[in-house]
């Protein structure tokens, strides 16, 4: 048996075995596209590449035949390099959204696609479930939310955009409405005890968050009830206190201790907090009307002119910047151990979903500080975006969109809220949605090597391919402008005997895979094709959103 040393560790493996193999069964991973077991190799990702000793070119490990003696290294610097330029070629030609424009937008990065996917099931628990993944006061934002995701919705470039925000509302009015509302799983009690300095928007969203994680939440609200800009700087016909109210009370009995009329810096210190709680969270800012105008003001002082008071912050023996706490903004961790800040008193005057959204984004880095996890925050993925379609390719996106019109619903200012959608309006407006996301949006191995890889979607630019998507088949579509030629589809196709199957057509850079002779995708794969959709490493192929559930049990 050949013996092959491996980043400097010795294995004896059987004649035949490949790098990728043996690197394997040493427990090293090397990442792979077009590597299928069971299929002889056909590399062509140059993903796997690794530095055998003595070549002076890099080889691609599932292809390379290990041989007595031979010295591989799997994870020096010039080998990260080639597989991360391998991976920004593959990106920059790549014809897709990762993410619906609509999630990106968001600053709280809500799943638009899937919630109104549930709503199109009439499964509202469901929706209220992905819903409140991301946003944990969605009866609140649905009335005030700038609707940042609508602005950028591809439908408004046929009609009129989707009604995400009115849609969110619905689900999450739904919920409280019935008396009972869904109240989240929490995991068993840690032990660890966080404080939070302001139960506005950011000190109440980490702490439905915290509390989920196990960690015992004690809320400081310097004002007589909790909600900070939500409750004492939006009109009550905008946002009835009822409303806010109602979502509140699932936080508090989630096991959430409120305790207000307790000013930080004057009622209770920094360093007390500190010294009774294993974490801190500085969530303080609060918009409130001034003069006809609104002014931001931190829990306990005063400013003017909506600028963070910098010298009260820097009582508390915090760093400012020029808008407020200084933080890490992947974990809103400040310079002090143990203390993270969310919301305006980091940022100043700001939209409610901002404020949010950063109060999730502290709770996850809480929560891996308190777990003994490196704080790194929220994952960091690679987004590529489609830019720029032209006519014609703005019409192939939006074939096939149901042609309901928008619904509109007027706000009200005399004497109450603004009304919510009816239910058959909301499933009208659901059923408008292009479904923007990518099929594999979460399970695309390219995207995952590029994050691994910390590759750049933008690195390289150049003219990319047109939008295609070809609907065809009864249980797939393709969308040939991510298909990376990678070969699986075609030696599935192959193995299975089917009558066309797939092939490649063209050369160069106008190579594409397609069935045959001018054949539909539909006779090209007749048997294998939901088979073929599993193992596209991209969204190039992926099964019908209506039949992934059926086909991933």
């Amino acid at each position: 048996m050949p013996t092959v040393t491996i980043d400097g560790r010795p294995i004896d493996v059987p004649e035949g075995t490949t790098v990728l193999d043996a690197a394997a069964a040493l427990g090293i991973r090397i990442p792979t596209l077009c590597h299928m077991k069971g299929f002889d190799p056909d590399p062509s990702c140059f993903v796997c590449v690794v530095q055998v000793e003595g070549r002076p070119e890099m080889s691609p490990s599932c292809a390379t035949v290990v041989a007595d003696g031979m010295v591989v290294r799997t994870d020096t610097e010039d080998v990260l390099g080639a597989r991360r330029t391998a991976l920004e070629l593959m990106l920059s030609d790549h014809t897709g959204d990762c993410v619906a424009p609509c999630s990106l937008a968001c600053p709280a990065h809500l799943d638009v696609a899937d919630f109104i996917h549930d709503i199109r099931r009439d499964d509202y628990r469901a929706a209220l479930a992905t819903i409140k993944r991301t946003i944990a006061l969605p009866a609140s934002l649905g009335r005030i939310c700038p609707r940042f995701c609508e602005r950028v919705c591809r439908r408004k470039d046929l009609d009129e955009p989707v009604a995400v925000c009115d849609l969110r509302r619905f689900v999450a009015d739904l919920d409280l409405e019935s008396g009972e509302p869904i109240m989240p799983d929490r995991a068993e009690f840690s032990g660890k005890r966080v404080a939070i300095a302001g139960a506005g928007p950011a000190g109440l969203s980490a702490a439905y968050y915290l509390l989920q994680a196990g960690h015992a939440c004690t809320l400081f609200e310097a004002r007589e009830a909790p909600g900070g800009l939500f409750r004492y700087g939006i009109a009550d016909w905008r946002l009835p206190n009822a409303v806010l109210d109602a979502e509140i009370d699932v936080i508090r009995r989630m096991g959430a201790e409120f305790r207000t009329g307790v000013r930080l810096g004057e009622d209770i210190s920094l360093d007390e907090l500190r010294r009774q709680f294993d974490a801190v969270l500085l969530a303080v800012g609060a918009r409130t009307k001034a003069g006809g105008a609104e002014s931001f003001k931190p829990s306990g002082h005063t400013a003017t002119g909506g600028q963070v008071d910098l010298a009260s912050i820097e009582q508390l023996g915090l760093e400012a910047g020029p808008r407020g706490v200084r933080v890490d903004r992947r974990t809103q961790q400040t310079a002090m151990s143990g203390v993270f800040a969310a919301g305006n008193v980091t940022s100043g005057p700001n939209y409610g979903v901002y404020a949010v959204a950063a109060g999730r984004r502290a709770a996850v880095a809480i929560d891996q500080l308190l777990r003994g996890a490196e704080v790194t925050g929220e994952p960091q993925r690679v987004h590529v975006v489609m830019r720029d379609l032209t006519e014609d390719e703005v019409a192939r996106f939006n074939a096939g969109a149901d042609p309901a019109t928008r619904v509109f619903v007027e706000a009200g200012r005399d004497g109450g809220a603004a009304r919510g959608l009816s239910e058959a309006e909301a499933r009208t407006e659901a059923r408008r949605c292009l479904d923007c996301d990518c099929g594999k949006r979460d399970e695309c191995l390219l995207r995952r090597c590029a994050d691994a890889a910390e590759a750049a979607a933008t690195r390289f630019r150049g003219e990319r391919r047109p939008f295609q998507r070809d609907a065809t088949h009864p249980d797939i579509v393709y969308e040939s402008g991510k298909c990376i030629q990678c070969g699986r589809c075609v030696r599935i196709a192959e193995r299975a005997r089917e009558e066309f199957g797939l092939t490649f057509i063209g050369r160069g850079f106008a190579v594409k895979t397609a069935a045959p002779l001018d054949e539909t995708l539909e006779a090209g794969l007749r048997r294998t094709a939901i088979e073929c959709a599993g193992a596209c490493p991209t969204g190039a192929l992926c099964v019908r959103r209506d039949l992934r559930e059926r086909h991933s049990r």
